[in-house]
This record gives C-alpha cells, structure tokens and sequence, in this order.
C-alpha cells in the first residue's frame, strides 16, 4: 500500500508525462515509429541515396512521390543504458510537513524513473544518511514502477550526511557508468532551522563544511565516464524566511538549539549566502560537465522534468 506521496494525483501525472515523453521518443523518426528492441531501441538517424543491393523496405517512397529520386532510410540503435537515482535521506530533507523536500524529492525520484523505464533503460534508486546506503534491485521494464514506488516509499529520513564517505560508498554501488542523478539539498550540515512553541520547523541553514569534500565525489563520478545531475532541493521557506524576531534555531541533524533574532538585516544576510552557495554550486558543475538543477519544493513536477529533458537529461 502505498503512502500520500504516491497519490492519485501524483500517478495521473505519471500519466501524462508518459504521454509526453512517448511523443518526444517518436519525434525525429520520420514516417516510421521507434522500434523497441532488448537492449534498447532502434529510431530513424537520417537519409541516403539508394543504392543497388539496398532493402526495398527501407525507401521512403512518400519521399520519392515527392522527388522522384529514391532515398533509403538509416537507423541507428540507441542502447539502454544504466540510471541511478541518489537520494538524499538525512534529516535536513524532513524538517517541514508543509513543503517537505523528501516527499517531494521520493515523487521527482520516482518521475524521473519512470521516464527512464519508458526510454528503454534500467534504474536503480540510491538512498544515502548517516553513513549507510539503501539500494533497491535494478527495474527494467515500464510496469516495474510500482515496484520501485514500493521501494522508495517507506524510506525515512535519518542522521546527518558525510558526503565523502557517502559517495565513496555509492561509488562502489555503480559498477556499470551511465547517468547518475543526485537528489539533495547539498546540506552537509545545515545552520539551525526555527522552531517556535507549537510549530512546525519552517528554515532550513547552509552548509557549514567545506564543499570541495562533496566536489570530489562528483568528480569522480565524471572521471569514470558518467553522465553526472545535481539537483539541488529547497524549500520556499529556505529562500524567503517568514519569521521576524527571536526565534529558536534548532539544526535538522544535530538538534542543537540557538536564539536568534530574525531582522530585515539577518534575512538579507542569509538571502546573500543562499545565493551564493547556489551560484558557486552552478559554477562548479558548469566548470565540470555536470548538469545542474536549482529547484524549490513548490515548482510544478511536470515542469521540473520537461527542464530536465530539454537540457538533455534521460530522453534524446
């Protein structure tokens, strides 16, 4: 049985991406549909000039209907290929049931599967906390997302993140190079969330660890020959805080607790250091051949993942 995450509405979007992303696999072959084969699929590449010999099954003849001349259609196989899905499971990612990431980092993780079952690949999920990794077995085929929902779901949050050790494990989870996909907030060890008598953690923090530790796992993801995607998850309440006044900070991972008092200063203070924590983590992957998504909780799904595909993600 699966949980809210997984919902009607969350499968009716699945739906209609499937569609979307069915219509992106046929377009570009020209007269004939792609041909799913095991091991991936065969789609249309170009035109050439028959030659003697040449299948007559292969002319376009609405092409020579219109030209007279006879051009053989070419085709070229697109192999499936190995896709990770990393996702973060550490404390930072469960700190606020209104626009909480895990859940919505688990429906992205699960979106983005799907997608890549349709195209013909195989997909392993990757759950990281504290030191610990939690791998699901590989799915090959469009209906094993229900499996793979199955085993995302129950996934809990827990403990801080050690990137290096995490990685260096992950590492080792990837013997075959394909496309791998993090799903984060990038918080190795977050400054304190707010918490109020009563409510809901609603701030999250930035890292306080060097980022070059998590840098050099991704490289060397890169310098195995993978196709590496960072995506970068906040809350809209990481982006904006909504509180003013004392307000007691209590860190997701650790628990510590500290009194600070919000105002307009502090809060331009921190939007200064989210945008550059962002922006140097957009440079870095510019610099290194990795694709790069900033996204907050509150971005339609749908939108999320057509960014994805046209910047070249999992469907080309």
């Amino acid at each position: 049985m699966l949980s809210s995450v997984f919902n009607d509405e969350f499968l009716q979007k699945l739906s209609s991406l499937k569609l979307i992303v069915k219509k992106i696999l046929l377009s570009g072959a020209i007269g004939e549909k792609s041909i799913r084969q095991k091991g991936g699929k065969v789609e249309f590449s170009e035109y050439r000039d028959y030659s003697p010999g040449d299948e007559t099954k292969h002319i376009d003849w609405n092409v020579f209907g219109r030209t007279e001349k006879l051009f053989v259609k070419e085709f070229a196989r697109e192999e499936s290929v190995n896709v990770y899905l990393v996702l973060d499971l550490t404390k930072s990612m469960d700190y606020n049931p209104h626009s909480n990431k895990l859940a919505f980092a688990k429906q992205l993780s699960a979106a983005l599967s799907y997608i890549a079952l349709i195209a013909g690949h195989k997909v392993k999920t990757i759950g990281f906390s504290n030191e610990t990794i939690t791998v699901s077995p590989e799915f090959h085929r469009e209906q094993d997302i229900f499996e793979l929902m199955k085993h995302i779901d129950p996934l809990k949050a827990d403990g801080r993140t050690n990137f290096d050790r995490i990685l260096a494990e992950i590492d080792k989870q990837t013997a075959s190079k394909g496309i791998i996909i993090f799903i984060s907030d990038l918080m190795p060890q977050s400054n304190l969330p707010p918490e109020k008598e009563g409510a809901p953690d609603v701030v999250g923090g930035l890292p306080i660890v060097p980022r070059s530790i998590a840098e050099r796992g991704f490289i060397r993801f890169i310098n195995r020959g993978f196709e590496v995607n960072l995506l970068n998850i906040l809350s809209p309440e990481e982006t904006d805080i909504p509180l003013n006044g004392w307000i007691k900070f209590r860190d997701s991972e650790t628990n510590e607790i500290k009194p600070v008092f919000v105002s307009r200063a502090i809060k331009d203070s921190y939007s200064q250091e989210l945008n550059k924590f962002t922006e140097e983590w957009s440079s870095f992957c510019l610099q290194h051949n990795i694709r790069y998504f900033y996204i907050k909780t509150d971005t339609p799904l749908e939108t999320i993942v057509l960014d994805f595909l046209r910047k070249g993600g999992l469907v080309r």
